[in-house]
């Protein structure tokens, strides 16, 4: 199960129960996140410049 998170959620953080059950649909969620970071930092740094 996956749901926001109690406290981060504010952050778009999840909280993921059963991680055993849920690990496809977390492992899709990380990486789109870190597909997301990777562009943003690449942004920032191309505006820098």
């Amino acid at each position: 199960m996956v749901f926001p998170h109690p406290v981060y959620a504010a952050h778009h953080w999840v909280a993921v129960v059963e991680p055993e059950a849920t690990w496809p649909l977390a492992r899709e969620l990380l990486d789109v996140a870190h597909d997301f970071a990777v562009r943003k930092h690449g942004n920032a740094v191309r505006r820098r410049t």
